[in-house]
């Protein structure tokens, strides 16, 4: 007669694990019947600090989905940006960059494009196209590899715009190439238009605007 007893048992346990009853709601007042020990590991990805960042800004590079890889860069030696030890993978200053990159993460920038008063050689400009109100524009950061989103917002009241990101290759991207009547429309005033592109290229270049006379209307990427 001891199977069937023990038969009811497992039912009725099942059942009371299933139910919505006052003994579910205090289980995690009670003590565990075994003890699994919790592993509180570093991430098994790089994320950190880039060598010769700027002092006043903190930068931090994220390879969320390159598991397994860790960061060999120093500022004594900057040949090597991250390597998989366990498989001798390695993206380096060697890498054909026109091919292969690591796989970042997305950051996105807002840009507004406006009128305001300059003065940058003696002479007072009452109608100046800035970025973001500032003489250059804001600088954008990214980490080789990440995808840049930029937002440019046209404020000009009597004016297109583009923005034109100078030293990118735009590989599989043309269209983000901000060249307008060739790659793209003009943004036409109090639109926006959302560049997307990846960092294929590392390095230090500058953006603008490809319209007309706005050459000027630029920042440091």
């Amino acid at each position: 007669m001891a199977p069937l007893p023990t038969f009811w048992a497992g039912v009725l346990y099942v059942f009371d694990i299933l139910s919505f009853s006052s003994w579910k709601s205090s289980l995690s007042l009670q003590q565990p019947l075994l003890k699994i020990p919790i592993h509180h590991q570093a991430p098994k990805h790089p994320i950190f600090e880039p060598p010769n960042s700027p002092e006043n800004e903190v930068i931090l590079c994220d390879y969320s989905a390159m598991v397994g890889f860790e960061f060999c860069s120093t500022r004594e030696d900057r040949s090597c940006w991250i390597r998989n030890y366990d498989t001798g993978e390695e993206y380096n200053i060697s890498t054909d960059y026109e091919k292969y990159a690591p796989t970042g993460i997305k950051r996105h920038y807002d840009l507004y494009a406006s009128e305001m008063s300059l003065n940058l050689d003696g002479v007072e400009m009452h109608n100046g196209q800035v970025f973001n109100q500032s003489y250059p524009g804001p600088k954008i950061h990214a980490c080789w590899g990440d995808t840049i989103e930029v937002t440019v917002y046209n404020n000009l009241e009597k004016n297109g715009t583009s923005v034109h990101w100078h030293g990118m290759r735009q590989f599989n991207t043309p269209e983000m190439d901000g060249v307008n009547a060739v790659t793209q429309c003009a943004i036409a005033p109090y639109q926006s238009f959302t560049y997307t592109f990846k960092a294929q290229q590392y390095g230090t270049s500058w953006y603008h605007s490809h319209y007309s006379l706005q050459v000027c209307l630029c920042g440091v990427k």
